[in-house]
Parts: structure tokens; sequence; C-alpha cells
């Protein structure tokens, strides 16, 4: 089972120093943290893609044999996850163990709430919550071209009047001429039917344009998009994230760093932001346009960390894109570290 990501579990400080793009942290000394359970991926309030999405939590609550996670919207469970077979992590002497939770949910668009229990036999220990929100495109209602059909019989009906002119010609007092005037309005109501017919329809597709406001999505949905990182040789401390995804193009765009230990009481340095600018077309046009932007930082963990020459448990920092939008800040798809490689 792959060990996930460990993310919201405390909070330090973190001092920051830029060097010519370079951004170089400092973290304190770890803190304890109680007993209790983290949902740590997806992370609460972040906006999602729809697809396959990795749920991952973990308790330091003991002999823990069981976590379930139920997904809800509006009240209905659309998805139960059950772990019965959880990972442990061992974090050193005198550390409390720590049970994982790694399963797989097919997520489509909508606003849910995670709400995770561990279990220790049949007893719930300890619960936890998060809403996220999964993105997609709004499904845009059929135009219904049911108004032209009624126009057509109302205009059926007006040949009916017809037959008013066919009396006025009736009432002359000679025979012979009466030949005459029925033949002109059996030729003049089948002129006019034909061409009246024409004209409502050409006027009842206005009401169609009502569907215009839904296919341009006005305002733009925002999107946070997914960050990857890249360090080819695992040799430092510098990495270089990818954003892409990125909407709109109007966006504040920041990647999100958390310093994490897991060899150590468990300590994360709080979540540090660092602009990712300079956005670049990733791919469609128009509304639908997605925006990519890379972002360079070179962090090194607290001195503690370390013993001689070599790094003892080496830190499983935790990233996450982030935009601020129209006010609000949204967040996408991030990753982690392995715990082996800086």
């Amino acid at each position: 089972m792959h060990i996930p990501v460990l993310a919201s579990i405390g909070a330090a400080v973190v001092g920051v120093t830029a060097v010519v793009g370079t951004v170089v942290l400092v973290a304190t000394a770890p803190q304890p943290q109680p007993q209790a359970l983290w949902i740590d991926s997806p992370v609460a309030g972040v906006a999602l893609s729809p697809g396959d999405l990795t749920v991952t939590m973990h308790t330091n609550e003991p002999q823990v044999t069981s976590i379930r996670a139920v997904i809800a919207t509006d009240g209905n469970t659309v998805a139960v996850l059950t772990d019965n077979e959880l990972e442990t992590l061992s974090r050193g002497k005198d550390a409390k163990l720590l049970y994982v939770f790694d399963q797989v949910w097919n997520a489509q668009p909508g606003t849910y709430t995670i709400t995770a229990t561990a279990y220790a036999g049949s007893t719930a220990r300890s619960t936890a919550k998060a809403q996220v929100v999964v993105l997609g495109a709004v499904a845009t209602p059929d135009a219904t071209p049911s108004p032209d059909t009624p126009p057509p019989t109302e205009p059926s009906a007006e040949p009916t009047p017809s037959a008013t002119p066919a009396a006025t010609p009736s009432a002359t007092p000679s025979a012979g001429p009466t030949p005459q005037p029925t033949a002109k309005p059996t030729t003049k109501p089948t002129s006019k039917p034909t061409t009246k017919p024409t004209t409502p329809p050409a006027s009842t597709p206005q009401p169609s344009h009502t569907t215009d406001p839904i296919q341009t999505p006005t305002p733009v949905v925002p999107a946070a998009g997914k960050a990857t990182r890249s360090n080819e040789t695992n040799s430092g401390w510098t990495n270089t994230f990818t954003i892409t995804g990125i909407r709109p193009n109007t966006a504040q765009v920041y990647i999100d760093i958390n310093l994490h230990n897991t060899v150590f009481t468990p300590y994360f340095a709080g979540w540090k932001s660092y602009p990712c600018g300079n956005l670049t077309l990733y791919s469609g046009s128009g509304a639908d346009a997605t925006y990519q932007c890379s972002v360079t930082v070179t962090i090194e963990p607290p001195g503690n960390w370390r013993s001689g020459e070599f790094w003892l448990g080496m830190p499983d920092s935790v990233y996450r894109p982030k935009i601020v939008s129209g006010g609000k800040t949204y967040y996408g798809v991030g990753g982690n570290w392995t715990v082996a490689a800086k």
C-alpha cells in the first residue's frame, strides 16, 4: 500500500529569506500533537478535478483496527471507503504509532463532506470532517423548439375566416358572376396561409437565445490546477514546481509548502506561500483557456533532522497549488516528497 501524504498535523514558525528568486526556509523545533484523526488528502476547502482521487488520513489513537470514510452530498451518501488493513508508521522511541488510511474514490462534480471515523474493534475512537469541491462542466439544457410548433396550428385556423370573402360575393343578385368570386377566394386564402406560417417561426427562435448565457460561462469558474515537483538529482533542497490548469489568467498564483518529519514527533512547519508568476497559455482558448507557471524554491529542514553528515528521516514535505481570484482562495491538487529523498 502506498504511504500517503500526512497533511495538516500542526503548526510552527518558519523563517523565510529570498535570494535572487530562491527562497530558503528555516523551521523551529517540533511540537507535540494530541491524539486525534487527521484527513490528509484531499485537503479541506480545495477544488479538485473529477476522476479517481486518493483519500488518505492517519491517527495516533492506540490499537486502531480500521478507519471508515463516509462521503456525502446534500445529506445523501455517495460512497463509503473502509480500510481494514492499515499501514503503520513508527516514529521512534516513546512516540505513538501512526495508523494510515489509503483508499481511492471516483469523484464526480459537486460539493462533498468527508466524515472519517477511526475504530478500535467496534468502538469509535476519533472522528474528522473535511468539505471539498469537485469541479466539472455545467450541463447545458437542451434547446426546446416546441414553441415553434404551435404557430403553424394558429395560421391553419386563419383560412376558416376565408369563408367570409366567399359569402360576400355570393350576395351578388346575378347568378352568372358567382363562379368568378368562388375562384378568387380559393386562390387567395391558399397563398396567404403559406406566407403567414413562415413569418411566426422567424420570430419564435428568439426565445432560444436564453441558452446563450449558459453556453458562455461568465464569470469563468476559477481553477487552481495541479502542481508537480522536479528535482532530478535529489542531491539538494532546491526544487522546481510547475502548476498547470490555472484559470483565470488574472488570478494570483502561489505554491504552498509545508515541511514535515516522520521520524520525530509529528511536526509540520505550517503552510508557507511562494508566488508563481509569468503565466503562459497551457491549453484551450477564450473562456475555456487554462494557464501554467513555474517557481523554484530552496528549503532546508531544521538542524536536528541531521546527524553528522547524514540526514535522519528525510522530511516528507507537502505542497499544493493555490490561487486567489475575486477575493476568494482556491486550492488545487498537490503532492509530497518521498521520505528518503530531498
